[in-house]
C-alpha cells in the first residue's frame, strides 16, 4: 500500500512541475515579444523624427551652417584610407603637416556603431545615418533605464519617446554639432546598466556596465566623456557603502566594470593619451553659462532667447538647446512624495548625478579644481555640452513619478450614455492628453535643428580640381571649410587650416599651392589655372619632398597616403632628404630596401646620398599597437565572466519594489 501511494503522487507532481515550467517558459516569451514590440516602436518614432536624414547626398552638410558640422568630420577622412591601404590610416596626412589618426578626441573613430557606418557610407553619408542612429540609442536608452527600474509599459514609452524628440539630442544639430548628439546618446547607453548593478549585484550587469562604459569612452568629443567619469560615475557611491559607512561587496562588481571599460577603449585612450600633451585649443570665448540660469534651458522653447546673449550666455544657441518641457520636470518632482521610501539610495544617486553634471557644465567645479588639472583639461571652452547626459537622468526621474503617479488607486470614471446605463473608465486616461502634448511640443520646437544646407557645386568643383604628379601641401580657400571637406574627401593634402586644436610649437609646412579669389593672383608669374572664380599659384620652391645639399634644394617626386610615403630622388651630391610631413613617434623609414636612422627635427628627415635613390617612410606607432592588445583583452575578459557560472549576486542596497510589470 505506501508503494502504491508513492507510484500515484509522482506523476501528479511531475506533470504539475511542468506545467509550472511551461508557464513561465510562456510568461518569459510574451515579456521578449512585448519588448520587441516596443523598441521596435521607439526606433519606427526616431526614423520618423529624423527622417529627414533618409534621404542621403555627399554634398550635403548638416545644421544652419556649415562651421562645427564640417569641423567634426574632419577627423573621419583619414579613416578611410583604411579602405585603401590599410594602417596608413594610422596617421592623418591630410592637415597641417599630419598627425596621429587617433589622437583626435574629436571623432568616434573606433565605436563600433559609428566605424561600420562611416566605412560604408563615407564621411558625409555615414554622419547622416549615425545621427539616425543616435536618435535610435537615446530612444533606447531612456526605455532601458525605465526597464531596470521595473516601471510600467506607458512610464518607459512615453519616456523614450519624449527622449527620442528631446533637445539634448536636436539642440546641439542647430550648428551642426553631431559628434555631441552621438556622444550624448552613447554615454546615455551607460545609465541603465550601471543602475542594473546597483540594484541586482549581479556579474552580467557589470559585464555589460563595463561594455556600454567602454562604448561611451570611444563615443568623441570629450565634453560627454568628462560628464559620464566625473559627474555620472561618482553619484554610484551611494550604492558602495552599507550601514556605519561600511563598504558593501557590490564595490568589486563596479571595479570590474570600470576595469572592462578602460581595457576595452585603450585601442584610443593610449594613442590618446599619448598626443594630447602636445595640443593646444582655444580658450575663449568660454560657454559656460551660470548655473542658476542653467536648468532654464530644459524649458525655454523660443529661439529670439537662445539668439539673444542673456543670462549670462552666448548668442550661439546648439550650446544650450536642451527643450524637454515643464511636463518631465513636474513628474520629477512628483517622485519625490511618491518612491517608496527603501529606494531612495536611487533616488539621491540620480540627484547627485544631475548636480554633479550641471556643476561642471557651469564649469563651477572646473574652477574649484583648476590648479590640479593637467593642461589639456584647462582648454574646456564648452562644458556645457555635458549637460545633454543630465536630461537623461531627469527624464528617469521623470518617467519614475509617472509610474508611481500611474499606479495609484485612482476611481473608474462614471460616464451616463442613456437614462439605464454608464460606462466606467479608467481615471488614469486624464493622463494620456497632458503626456501626448508634451511629446508633441518638444517633437516641434526641436524639429527645426533636423535640417540640412547643401554645398556650392562651384566650391566644390574648384576643391577637388588640382591635381600633380606629386604629393604637395595647399592652402585653401580663406575661411571656407567646405572647400577644406571637398578637398580632404579627395586626399588632398591642406596646410594653414583651421581646427579646433593645433600642435604645439610646429608651424605648418610651407604651401606648394595658394588657393584664393583675389583678381591679383592672376598677375602672379606661378599662375596656375582658375576654377568657377577660385584662383591656384604655384610656390615651386615649396616642394613636398627635396634633397638639401647645403647649396641647393633637389626637388623629388613624392606620393602620400596617410602613413604610407613613397619618394624617389636623383642627385649628383650627398645632403638631407625633406619630407614636410610631421616627424612623430613612429614613424620608420628605409633607403632602398635597407633601415635607415631618422634625423631630429620637426620633419621627416634622412641622410641622402648622391645617385638614384628610392626611399619609404611608414608609421607603425608601438602606442596604438599597445591600445589595441589592451582592448582585446577587454573583449576576451568580457566573454569570460559574461559566459562563466554566475556567482551569487551581492544583496542589494538600492531596493525597489518588486511590483509586476504591465
Amino acid at each position: 500500500m505506501p508503494n502504491s501511494s508513492v507510484v500515484t503522487t509522482r506523476p501528479r507532481l511531475s506533470l504539475l512541475g511542468l506545467r509550472d515550467a511551461w508557464m513561465e517558459s510562456a510568461r518569459a516569451n510574451r515579456a521578449r515579444l512585448q519588448s520587441l514590440a516596443e523598441l521596435s516602436f521607439i526606433a519606427l518614432w526616431a526614423i520618423w523624427v529624423g527622417r529627414s536624414y533618409l534621404s542621403l547626398n555627399p554634398h550635403v552638410a548638416l545644421g544652419i551652417g556649415n562651421d562645427d558640422f564640417l569641423l567634426s568630420i574632419f577627423p573621419y577622412y583619414p579613416l578611410l584610407r583604411v579602405l585603401h591601404c590599410g594602417d596608413c590610416a594610422l596617421w592623418n596626412g591630410l592637415m597641417n603637416g599630419g598627425t596621429p589618426t587617433l589622437g583626435d578626441s574629436i571623432g568616434a573613430l573606433l565605436h563600433p556603431v559609428m566605424l561600420p557606418l562611416i566605412l560604408r557610407w563615407g564621411v558625409m553619408d555615414g554622419i547622416k545615418v549615425a545621427m539616425l542612429t543616435s536618435l535610435i540609442m537615446g530612444g533606447w536608452a531612456q526605455w532601458c533605464l525605465a526597464r531596470v527600474m521595473r516601471l510600467g509599459v506607458v512610464p518607459r514609452l512615453w519616456v523614450a519617446l519624449l527622449a527620442v524628440a528631446g533637445g539634448h539630442l536636436a539642440g546641439p544639430l542647430q550648428g551642426g554639432d553631431v559628434g555631441i548628439v552621438f556622444s550624448i546618446a552613447a554615454t546615455s547607453l551607460v545609465v541603465a546598466p550601471g543602475v542594473a548593478l546597483a540594484l541586482s549585484g549581479r556579474r552580467r550587469d557589470a559585464v555589460i556596465f563595463g561594455l556600454m562604459l567602454g562604448q561611451g569612452l570611444l563615443a568623441g568629443q570629450g565634453y560627454l566623456q568628462l560628464a559620464m567619469v566625473a559627474g555620472l560615475l561618482p553619484a554610484f557611491v551611494f550604492f558602495l557603502f552599507g550601514h556605519n559607512l561600511r563598504l558593501h561587496p557590490v564595490w568589486k562588481e563596479f571595479a570590474l566594470a570600470g576595469l572592462l571599460a578602460g581595457l576595452i577603449s585603450a585601442a584610443f585612450l593610449v594613442p590618446w593619451l599619448t598626443f594630447a600633451p602636445h595640443i593646444v585649443k582655444p580658450t575663449e570665448p568660454q560657454s559656460s553659462q551660470p548655473l542658476e540660469y542653467l536648468p532654464l534651458n530644459l524649458v525655454i522653447r523660443d529661439m529670439r532667447f537662445f539668439m539673444a546673449d542673456v543670462l549670462q550666455k552666448l548668442p550661439a544657441p546648439s550650446l544650450y538647446l536642451n527643450y524637454i518641457g515643464w511636463t518631465p520636470l513636474i513628474l520629477a518632482v512628483l517622485a519625490w512624495r511618491l518612491i517608496p521610501r527603501a529606494a531612495m539610495r536611487l533616488y539621491l544617486f540620480f540627484l547627485a548625478a544631475i548636480a554633479l553634471i550641471y556643476l561642471l557644465g557651469s564649469s563651477t567645479i572646473l574652477k574649484w579644481v583648476r590648479d590640479f588639472l593637467p593642461g589639456f583639461l584647462l582648454d574646456l571652452r564648452n562644458p556645457t555640452f555635458g549637460v545633454g547626459l543630465a536630461v537623461t537622468l531627469v527624464l528617469g526621474l521623470a518617467a519614475w513619478g509617472l509610474d508611481r503617479l500611474w499606479r495609484l488607486n485612482w476611481p473608474n470614471l462614471l460616464l451616463k450614455t442613456s437614462a439605464s446605463a454608464s460606462l466606467s473608465v479608467d481615471s488614469r486616461l486624464l493622463l494620456v492628453l497632458p503626456l501626448l502634448w508634451s511629446i508633441r511640443s518638444v517633437a516641434e520646437f526641436n524639429e527645426q535643428f533636423h535640417i540640412k544646407s547643401e554645398w556650392p557645386a562651384d566650391i566644390v568643383a574648384a576643391a577637388q580640381a588640382p591635381r600633380t604628379e606629386t604629393a604637395e601641401w595647399m592652402r585653401p580657400l580663406y575661411g571656407n571649410w567646405t572647400f577644406v571637406a571637398a578637398a580632404l574627401s579627395e586626399n588632398i593634402k591642406i596646410t594653414a587650416a583651421y581646427r579646433i586644436w593645433d600642435l604645439k610649437d610646429r608651424p605648418y609646412p610651407p604651401m606648394h599651392v595658394e588657393v584664393g579669389n583675389d583678381p591679383a593672383m592672376l598677375s602672379s608669374p606661378n599662375y596656375w589655372k582658375s576654377v568657377n572664380g577660385i584662383h591656384f599659384v604655384f610656390y615651386p620652391e615649396n616642394e613636398y619632398a627635396f634633397v638639401d645639399t647645403g647649396s641647393q634644394y633637389i626637388p623629388c617626386r613624392a606620393s602620400a597616403d596617410g602613413g604610407y610615403i613613397d619618394v624617389q630622388c636623383q642627385t649628383d651630391q650627398p645632403g638631407q632628404l625633406i619630407v614636410y610631413e610631421n616627424s612623430w613617434s613612429g614613424w620608420r623609414a628605409w633607403r632602398d630596401s635597407r633601415a635607415v636612422d631618422l634625423q631630429s627635427g620637426q620633419w621627416l628627415q634622412v641622410e641622402a646620398p648622391a645617385g638614384s635613390h628610392t626611399y619609404r617612410f611608414r608609421y607603425r606607432p608601438a602606442d596604438v599597437l599597445v591600445g589595441f592588445v589592451l582592448s582585446l583583452i577587454g573583449l576576451g575578459l568580457a566573454i569570460r565572466f559574461g559566459f562563466q557560472k554566475t556567482p551569487e549576486p551581492v544583496p542589494p542596497l538600492a531596493a525597489l519594489e518588486a511590483d509586476p510589470l504591465p
